[in-house]
């Protein structure tokens, strides 16, 4: 379900992970930093659940079956990646996700350029 980590859930959370399929999990961006203060560390969405997307992307290229799988074993190192900068820049780490997707979206669209 979208949207339930909110005041409500954040106030009461006991996790030391969040990490889920649903889409959209923060209410509002204030919430990924609501969690990173309560240091409950928090999986961005459309990190950990990449795989879809990426095989779809791969099936219209005509990528081969190890390309594809090597792409999505490739998740858990991106993953940590935020993980890391998180703590190094002690911002959270949907934060840094965000930054990461954005700068891949600008390299990609340069380089289709």
């Amino acid at each position: 379900m979208g949207a339930v980590i909110n005041d409500e859930s954040v106030a009461v959370l006991r996790a030391k992970i969040v990490a889920g399929a649903a889409n959209n999990q923060l209410m509002e961006v204030r919430h990924g930093i609501d969690l990173f203060n309560k240091g409950i560390l928090y999986a961005p969405d459309y990190v950990i659940n990449a795989g879809g997307i990426i095989d779809l992307y791969c099936f219209d290229q005509g990528k081969s079956e190890n390309v594809t799988e090597q792409r999505i074993k490739n998740i858990a190192t991106t993953l940590k990646g935020v993980f890391v900068t998180s703590e190094r820049k002690q911002l959270a780490t949907h934060s840094i996700a965000n930054e990461q997707a954005e700068a891949r979206f600008l390299y990609s669209s340069a380089e289709a350029s």
